[in-house]
């Protein structure tokens, strides 16, 4: 049937837009469109019954909060002008993201910005920055405990940004923003970078890409988190850790195993304090980008050589698959999971968004809905659950707008 959305707000008014809804989940409960700020979406992270977005708007970050129950803009926050936006994240009360500035005054030198916000009402806690000295530094993930540390990851490289790269890690105290510890390091001058960080256990996990002798390798880095030791690191052929996870003494990781998406996927499960390698499957044909926990199960999504995506599930004590979904013409972006339910967000290659909801025990879809908009290919999407609302953010493409959906979930 068709039904009106609770709220849709467009720019700072309300309006009210159209739904298609079937089904006891998937209503969709309220929408926010701006199509005065385009942007490109970098992530939407929930606390407390709000939901926090993160967008690169007209070359400044640009961070939302929303109350997830009916969409009411609670506060919005800017960084500092010509910053790239890269990721965000939330939880006990904080908001962490991290920004860089791709250059300053003409020069290939960036800087990168890590910046905590009081969740209830934006306000700045604390910022801190890396760089630039004589070195051009990119933030790519941002992940914290709230007892330990904040931390980055990314790459650094002297130059041009099309030359060598370093991986680098660097750590904040969570309170005050006190820098902890960095790690910066370079394999034979070569192009290495971190995609993907996590915090747990006491300790901090980074996934990403080294290169050696001209072959990229699949690498994970696991530290003290107090400290800065390097606890263990392990590389396998393959082109970039994407994703990872840290769940009951243990790290699962996924990415790339090749070079293209017909050499597949890794996905290897870790003993977090040793780095004991306790299983791993390959994932033919495809990149599996986004990674979650649901239960005693591992979930994996991304995108296939055939222009599909998939789902996959995997037991977390052995690695068993257990199922797998695909979708025509797109690509999982993000994942959700919740009560015997994964949920999938990504791109249709017609130009729209999609929302799915799987059964976590059989993957059996259970609903599915899809948006998009004339002035732009919706990309960069991501999606958060929180008390019952399931919340969604996409851009549309460039020059587009931002767009943050709420759904049933």
């Amino acid at each position: 049937m068709l039904r009106l959305t609770r709220w849709t707000l467009l720019g700072l008014g309300l309006f009210h837009l159209p739904a298609v809804v079937a089904g006891a989940g998937g209503d969709l409960i309220w929408n926010f469109v701006d199509l005065e700020s385009p942007g490109v979406c970098s992530k939407v992270s929930t606390d407390r019954g709000t939901a926090f977005t993160q967008y690169w708007s007209e070359g400044t970050e640009l961070v939302r909060g929303f109350d997830v129950a009916t969409g009411a803009l609670r506060w919005q926050a800017t960084g500092g002008p010509g910053e790239v936006a890269s990721d965000l994240t939330a939880g006990d009360g904080m908001v962490l993201s991290t920004t860089y500035s791709p250059a300053l005054a003409g020069t290939s030198v960036g800087t990168v910005f890590t910046r905590a916000r009081d969740a209830a009402t934006g306000d700045l806690l604390w910022s801190q920055s890396l760089g630039p000295g004589h070195f051009r530094y990119e933030s790519t993930a941002i992940a914290f405990d709230s007892k330990v540390t904040a931390v980055v990851g990314g790459r650094r490289t002297a130059g041009d940004p099309g030359n060598v790269f370093d991986f680098f890690v660097a750590t904040y105290d969570t309170t005050t923003g006190a820098p902890r510890w960095t790690d910066v390091f370079d394999v034979s001058r070569s192009w290495d970078r971190a995609e993907a960080v996590a915090v747990g256990g006491g300790v901090v996990a980074v996934g990403g890409r080294i290169t050696r002798e001209s072959i990229d390798l699949f690498h994970v880095r696991v530290y003290s988190a107090l400290s800065g030791t390097l606890l263990w690191h392990n590389s396998v052929g393959g082109r970039e850790a994407s994703a990872l996870v840290i769940r009951g003494g243990r790290i699962y990781v996924t990415g790339l195993a090749g070079f293209s998406l017909a050499d597949g996927s890794h996905v290897r499960a870790y003993e977090l304090r040793t780095g004991a390698l306790l299983w791993q499957r390959h994932v033919p044909d495809a990149w599996m980008q986004s990674i979650a926990i649901l239960g005693k199960k591992l979930v994996v999504g991304g995108r296939r050589e055939d222009r599909k995506s998939e789902v996959r599930a995997y037991r977390r004590d052995t690695g068993r698959s257990l199922w797998r979904s695909r979708r025509t013409r797109s690509v999982v972006r993000d994942l959700a999971v919740g009560t015997n339910r994964v949920y999938a967000a990504g791109d249709v290659f017609n130009g729209f968004t999609f929302i799915q909801a799987l059964k976590g025990g059989s993957a059996k879809r259970l609903w599915s809905r899809g948006f998009g908009a004339s002035k732009g290919r919706p990309e960069n999407c991501s999606l958060a659950l929180e008390n019952g609302y399931l919340v969604v953010a996409s851009s549309l493409g460039a020059g587009g707008g931002q767009i943050v959906s709420a759904y049933v979930p």
